[in-house]
């Protein structure tokens, strides 16, 4: 018998293309997005670029901290942990 969650997977395996079957295989399609990132982190970012950026994400985690409920800040200093 299946237990819930390999019943859910499987339910989800036709939607899930990008999955692989085992732990290999999911290594092997994750090659061109790996391949992707380290190009993007090796860039050299001019000075004036990343200061917009940092700005852009300071803002960012303003905006997403007013939508959230007082005790749910995720990443103000007042955030709790109750």
């Amino acid at each position: 018998m299946l237990s819930q969650s390999q019943s859910q997977a499987n339910s989800l395996k036709p939607f899930l293309n990008h999955a692989g079957a085992t732990t290999i295989e999911q290594i092997e399609k994750n090659q061109e997005a790996i391949k992707l990132l380290r190009t993007w982190l090796s860039e050299e970012v001019p000075a004036t670029e990343l200061a917009a950026r940092q700005s852009y994400l300071a803002e960012l985690k303003q905006t997403i901290d007013r939508q959230r409920l007082p005790g749910s800040k995720l990443y103000s200093a007042t955030r709790s942990f109750s």
